[in-house]
């Protein structure tokens, strides 16, 4: 039997250095792994944290009132949520899945700039794109445009908008640098969903009552094909190998494949009752529906075109946007603004952690050992001071945030301090990011497989 490890006595060593600490922790168990969906739930007014390697709900945070379009961040650090009825938009954070932030008076289809910088609102009620600064969730500009605006879309280098004008048949072309229109594209039909390929070298506009996609050469800003579809179509997406385009059709219940080689249908799937979100895996593998009338989400595998798994979420789930987050790993991470310190200097700790998709429940710990090798401090969620202790008592573990699968976490200024010119002992602080199995640390022993993944940064400070 393997002697058992006290958390002072590893901790010290496993913080000596950052090569000794990788060396030091145990290999991690290998599980399935994936990206998680966020699932607009209108009548519930919830969104649902789809597990994507299990396929499970893991959470159902509030969301707002009648949530409906929705979008993800680049990063997966934020999931943006548009409000039909009291038109707001919500912030959710996916480490906390609790709203961080909510922007007033307005709402309407979403997406976001690749750069995650920038949040694009197709406002229909106000016939304009709200751009918003996602570091502030403020509104920079209005750009106005007309006929009922329903969609909208980023091309992958973030140069252009297309926005789907429902009322003329329309879609307006954006340059994304100075907002400012730089053409109209007549469409036909009742535009709404709107989907660029990942190369951007073709943008597909859906119309709903008109039965259609048309295919838009963005070269040109020119209409070069149009592909007949059945059933009302609402939602659209374009799986990121570029391949196959889906829709959803409403009235029919079904998912039609389209070939983007020939513009032409591969299939149709059927799906669960008036379909209208969809989204497809990072990988391409996989291609989720939400179907608002039966209160369930459709997994699809691409290879196959057929459902094979069901999951029930909440009151009408509608989820039109791009509602799977990206495809992240395992991990934690440290940053620090210096390497040496003096008196009076500040010193910025960014922090990030991922526990994705299919991960074991865990814990988040982030502190530093001080120079003496027997002081640690640890941080809470908000960056302070939740716990100082040393060796001469048991050390105390104090986790800043509990981190199940689907944990998203990132702060660029996590941990602010600046140095005193006296009461601080000169010398090197480790400072440490610890994702941990959840209650491993309960009983003061660490035992191999507890440590999911970890980070240590130093610092020297010299009075």
């Amino acid at each position: 039997m393997s002697r058992k490890t006290t958390i002072p006595d590893r901790m010290l060593r496993w913080l000596a250095t950052a090569g000794a600490a990788l060396l030091m922790v145990a290999p991690v168990p290998a599980w399935a792994a994936g990206p998680c969906a966020y699932v607009t739930n209108q009548d519930s007014d919830t969104v649902s944290v789809l597990d994507t390697a299990t396929n499970t709900v893991r959470a159902n945070p509030v969301a707002g009132d009648a949530p409906d379009f929705v979008a993800v961040h680049p990063l997966g650090t934020r999931v943006y949520v548009s409000n039909t009825v009291r038109r707001t938009i919500t912030v959710i954070s996916t480490a906390t899945n609790a709203i961080v932030a909510t922007i007033p008076s307005v709402s309407g289809a979403l997406a976001v700039h690749p750069t995650g910088t920038r949040l694009y609102v197709a406002d229909g009620v106000l016939s304009n794109v709200t751009v918003i600064d996602t570091a502030t969730n403020t509104v920079l500009t209005l750009i106005p445009v007309s006929g009922n605006p329903s969609g909208v879309a980023v091309t992958p280098d973030g140069t252009r908008l297309y926005v789907a004008n429902q009322f003329n048949a329309t879609v307006a072309v954006i340059n994304a640098l100075t907002n400012t229109i730089i053409t109209t594209i007549g469409v036909g039909g009742t535009p709404s969903g709107v989907a660029v390929h990942p190369a951007g070298t073709r943008v597909y506009v859906v119309s709903t009552t008109s039965n259609f996609v048309a295919v838009i050469d963005p070269a040109i800003n020119t209409v070069i094909s149009t592909v007949p579809v059945l059933g009302s179509p609402v939602g659209i997406a374009v799986n990121p190998a570029g391949t196959r385009i889906y829709v959803t059709n409403a009235s029919l219940a079904s998912l039609t494949v389209i070939d983007v080689g020939n513009n032409s249908q591969i299939t149709t799937i059927p799906v669960g009752n008036t379909p209208q979100g969809v989204s497809v895996h990072p990988a391409s593998t996989f291609v989720y529906v939400a179907n608002s009338l039966s209160n369930t989400v459709s997994v699809i595998d691409a290879n196959l075109n057929q459902v094979i798994r069901t999951v029930t979420v909440q009151l009408r789930p509608i989820a039109l946007g791009q509602f799977v987050g990206p495809d992240l790993s395992l991990g934690a991470g440290l940053a620090l603004s210096g390497a040496a310190f003096r008196p009076g200097q500040t010193l910025t700790l960014a922090a990030a952690a991922v526990n994705p998709a299919g991960g074991l429940a865990a814990d988040l710990y982030v502190g530093a050992v001080l120079p003496d090798g027997q002081t640690t401090v640890f941080l809470n969620a908000t960056g302070e001071v939740a716990a100082l202790t040393t060796l001469a008592a048991p050390l105390q573990f104090r986790a800043a945030l509990p981190a199940p699968a689907c944990f998203v976490f990132s702060d660029p200024a996590f941990f602010r301090f600046t140095f005193p010119a006296t009461g601080l002992p000169a010398g090197t602080y480790h400072f440490f990011a610890v994702l941990a199995r959840q209650g491993a640390f309960a009983d003061n022993v660490i035992r191999p497989g507890d440590i999911l993944a970890s980070d240590v940064k130093t610092l020297i400070y010299t009075p």
